[in-house]
């Protein structure tokens, strides 16, 4: 396996810094559209 460019590897780390951002916005809407009734519980 050949080392990776650091641009690559720069390019990785902005997608998953991206990705990371929009799956924590997800999950607090999903949390605001859940019913308040109900604790859900964390892992």
């Amino acid at each position: 396996m050949k080392p990776r460019a650091r641009e690559e590897l720069l390019a990785e780390l902005n997608y998953l810094r991206m990705e990371n951002a929009y799956l924590k916005k997800l999950e607090a809407l999903t949390r605001e559209q859940a019913p308040k009734k109900r604790k859900s519980s964390k892992r």
